[in-house]
């Protein structure tokens, strides 16, 4: 029988524990969608997988900077091997400031978007990704923990001046990561404290039976070294 998601911190089982495994499948991934997209903050929201390849080369100089970086690398990089995969953790509301929206939606890629943040979270199910959607923050543990963060934006004090922190991307800042002169402030004005499960990237990939990754997207607020170091690269190929 399966201990709790505490216990488990508390045991630090191990990436690959079948336990681990379980309440991943079960609590914290939402399947592909089979629903048809549903974009309302870009402006190229009407165009669809069917559109002309003139299209979607015109549509490379409205898009954000994410995605032409994410192409570009992919094309340079990464050689064609059939059904192309990425990783996307830190997806936030999964379309405007998403990465991978557009190989999913007019190259035909399919993977996996992680998010800690409740809005974002909830935001990105109503855009129906036809991707696993994973609603949890990134262990810098080869186990899973339990993490206090702040939400940002942050206000603190300074001088007698209040002043507020917006994070390069909005959602959770690890308190003890908060950036530039906040990390020597102790009176913070607003920050709600939330209590957040972590999981290592790799159970998370086991969860959904993938173990080959062509494009890796990692957004984990400065400790995306941690998370690497994280990851057994022996049992996952990413390109």
């Amino acid at each position: 029988m399966c201990s709790s998601f505490e216990q488990m911190v508390l045991k630090k089982v191990k990436m690959d524990s079948e336990c681990l495994i379980k309440h991943i499948r079960s609590s914290k991934v939402l399947a592909p969608s089979a629903e048809p997209y549903n974009l309302t903050k870009r402006i190229n929201s009407n165009l669809t997988s069917s559109d002309s390849p003139d299209s979607i080369q015109s549509l490379k100089k409205e898009i954000d900077a994410p995605w032409v970086q994410a192409l570009i690398a992919v094309e340079t990089f990464v050689p064609k091997r059939g059904q192309r995969t990425f990783l996307e953790c830190g997806a936030l509301d999964g379309e405007i400031f998403s990465a991978t929206l557009h190989l999913e939606r007019f190259l035909n890629w399919t993977g996996v978007l992680i998010e800690a943040d409740d809005k974002f979270y909830a935001d990105m199910k109503l855009v129906h990704r036809k991707a696993y959607i994973v609603h949890a923050c990134i262990s810098i543990e080869e186990h899973p923990t339990i993490e206090s963060f702040i939400s940002t934006p942050v206000q603190f004090k300074i001088n007698g001046y209040n002043r507020t922190i917006v994070n390069d991307a909005p959602g959770y800042v690890a308190k003890h990561n908060l950036r530039g002169m906040a990390l020597k402030l102790q009176n913070l004005i607003t920050g709600d404290r939330i209590q957040a499960q972590c999981l290592p990237l790799y159970s998370i990939l086991l969860s959904v039976n993938i173990s080959v990754i062509d494009l890796m997207v990692l957004d984990s607020k400065n400790v995306e070294l941690e998370v690497l170091k994280t990851i057994p690269f022996q049992k996952i190929d990413i390109a």
